[in-house]
């Protein structure tokens, strides 16, 4: 039995082979490390937390601008049936009479 370690590699020969042809084949297994260097040497466009946070306050005015649109939008609308209709009320009645107490 012939056992030979090369880096996280380990060749066993075991068997009934003679001693030149195992200690050939043991020492035929090499392991040859490549060490390469990819990290980033800067902070990207995209990584950068600056860059979040002026996306998340766009995010919040262009969501405000739509809320505010569309509240003018239905609340113009009842505002101009009111105007254009005086005598109807839109809704529900009861919505339209106050309660008064009269406290004189």
């Amino acid at each position: 039995m012939l056992v030979r370690r090369s880096g996280p590699l380990v060749a066993v020969v075991t068997g009934a082979t003679g001693s030149d042809a195992a200690r050939t084949l043991v020492n035929s297994v090499n392991y040859e490390a490549n060490v390469t260097w990819d990290e980033a040497t800067s902070v990207s466009k995209r990584n950068n937390i600056g860059n979040l946070i002026v996306a998340v306050f766009s995010l919040i005015g262009i969501l405000l601008l739509f809320a505010i649109i569309f509240g003018v939008f239905f609340g113009g609308i009842k505002v101009l049936l009111r105007r254009a209709f005086p005598a109807r009320t839109f809704g529900k009645p009861e919505d339209a009479e106050f309660i008064q107490l009269h406290l004189k």
